[in-house]
């Protein structure tokens, strides 16, 4: 398979992360420890290694993944969605704002007073 490297590098343990090999990156550690992963045809242990594109990861349980840099093509829809993202987001943020705005204050309830105080 290939995956397509956005960025300079990817370190190994977020390379698994984003895969789904690993739930959280902590867990990267503990999978390096029980299966076996290698990088360019040498065993790989470190979830720190940095990943960079033509390098190939095969995993102990037969998935190979070609590292790659994008076409000019993909990078232009990873912009787009990149930008619909960020719009989504700031409209939401402009909503919960307005819903903050509209809120009501609570009115708290005075003590009673007695008699003697």
């Amino acid at each position: 398979m290939e995956y397509i490297l956005y960025k300079e590098f990817l370190t190994l343990g977020q390379f698994l992360k984003e895969i789904g090999e690993i739930q959280t990156g902590g867990g990267a550690k503990i999978y390096l420890a029980t299966q076996k992963v290698w990088l360019n045809q040498e065993l790989e242990n470190r979830r720190g290694k940095k990943l960079y594109p033509t390098d190939v990861v095969r995993l102990e349980n037969g998935d190979v993944y070609e590292m790659r840099k994008p076409t000019s093509e993909e990078l232009r829809e990873r912009e787009a969605d990149l930008a619909e993202k960020k719009a989504l987001e700031e409209r939401v943020r402009k909503l919960n704002q307005a819903q903050k705005a509209k809120k009501k204050p609570n009115k708290r309830k005075k003590a009673p007073r007695f008699p003697g105080r």
